[in-house]
């Protein structure tokens, strides 16, 4: 046959192949030395949030020594921001340091709550530190009958809720109830965050009499022989009982007032 030429199969591109690798080697380790460069110029690359380490808060300076001749109170209070007055004047917002004369001064703590009111003596050259607590505590109002609770004429609440908010500090309270007369101005102190009790037991005057004469129960007890004049007992509707060893008894009811005097009285000869 006439020069007939038969074509040998190609191998396999290697060369192509390991020039690929060689390029994909030298990619990798150029990207890496970019990297730590970066993150040596930038210490901070890398670092999440969370990671990153927080500054403590400066603690407060302490306050400076009063001037020569002069004391210092230092007032604090929890929470902070109290309104702060100094004998009746403005003196900023707690905690805040004041620098006072010599002698007897009156702090009062105003929040939306209410106030406390404190009195303290300053030393010349000398500080006194008040950290009063500005929140809400409790009174606790125990009585036999139901009273109204009120403070420089507004209603505070009644005796019928288990506690009152109060402001912490005094107060001049008036507990009364219209239907019995009665009224009363009871001080207390009230702290921060506690329960004050108060018992009240109202009593009012009782005038007994009778004819010829008896003596004179109440709830299984002998209260004495008539005439009494100006018995105290107890407010609200009493039955009372009248004896006379030869005349019998006799039941007589009264409402007890705290206004004025109630008479109860029964004649055994009618």
């Amino acid at each position: 046959m006439f020069g007939t030429e038969t074509e040998e199969p190609r191998g396999f591109p290697w060369k192509i192949v390991i020039a690929l690798l060689v390029l994909v080697a030298i990619g990798i380790v150029a990207g890496r030395a970019y990297l730590a460069t970066h993150a040596a110029k930038d210490p901070t690359a890398g670092t999440t949030a969370s990671s990153a380490p927080i500054a403590p808060e400066p603690e407060p300076a302490p306050p400076s020594p009063p001037p020569k001749g002069s004391g210092q109170i230092i007032v604090q209070t929890q929470p902070a921001g109290a309104k702060v007055l100094l004998d009746g004047k403005a003196s900023g917002e707690s905690p805040v340091t004041l620098n006072v004369a010599p002698g007897r001064h009156l702090v009062t703590l105003i929040t939306s709550s209410g106030s406390v009111k404190q009195t303290v003596r300053v030393s010349a050259g000398k500080s006194v530190t008040i950290d009063q607590p500005t929140f809400s505590g409790w009174l606790a109002v125990f009585a036999p009958i139901v009273l109204d609770v009120s403070e420089g004429g507004a209603s505070v609440g009644t005796t019928e809720q288990n506690r009152l908010m109060l402001a912490p500090g005094h107060h001049s309270l008036t507990l009364s109830n219209k239907d019995l007369g009665y009224s009363a101005v009871q001080e207390v102190d009230v702290n921060a965050g506690e329960v004050t009790s108060l018992t009240i037991s109202p009593v009012g005057a009782v005038n007994f009499n009778a004819v010829p004469w008896a003596e004179v129960w109440l709830d299984g007890h002998k209260i004495g022989e008539t005439p009494i004049a100006n018995m105290q007992l107890p407010l609200g509707a009493r039955e009372f009982v009248f004896k006379n060893s030869q005349l019998g008894e006799r039941r007589a009811t009264a409402t007890v007032r705290g206004d004025k005097p109630a008479a109860v009285s029964v004649d055994f000869t009618k």
